[in-house]
């Protein structure tokens, strides 16, 4: 009786074989799936500096055309954020640069908010408040992520 052992070349070979057909499944499900295809990026943050906690879900634009929005806890509907400004700067050599962004609310009597991030890291998250120039600092509330969205407790 013969024994017939893949040699590693061919255990190798199959392995790559087997990768790109899941690759090839990954991505039809992705393209079936739209909502899928079209996840956003989104944080949820909550005030660190409020007498009564201020909740919120940013969503980060998906394109560089795209605009970022923010959705309150106690709000109806999203609001449209568009860039006002963009810098970047190298924190250390070799690791991703740090960027800042300020997003204008709409209207004349809309704040701002500055969000600094470094690869997946938010460092900074402020938002101005137009009408009395209140400063309201944030950091990220890890409890309240969900697939999509955020969920806050009532």
């Amino acid at each position: 009786m013969l024994n017939h052992r893949p040699t590693e070349a061919s255990q190798l070979a199959m392995k790559i074989v087997f990768m790109k057909h899941l690759t090839a499944l990954l991505f039809a499900a992705l393209l079936a799936n739209p909502a899928m295809a079209q996840a956003t990026e989104f944080r949820c943050l909550v005030s660190i500096d409020a007498t009564t906690p201020i909740r919120l879900q940013f969503d980060f634009p998906q394109s560089e055309r795209a605009h970022a929005a923010v959705r309150y806890q106690r709000g109806s509907k999203p609001i449209p954020l568009r860039a006002l400004k963009t810098s970047s700067v190298e924190m250390t050599p070799g690791r991703p640069f740090e960027f800042t962004t300020i997003w204008q609310e709409p209207g004349k009597n809309g704040g701002t908010y500055t969000v600094a991030t470094q690869g997946a890291l938010i460092n900074e998250f402020t938002y101005l408040r137009a009408r009395d120039k209140k400063t309201f600092r944030f950091e990220e509330d890890m409890g309240a992520m969900e697939t999509s969205r955020c969920k806050w407790g009532k």
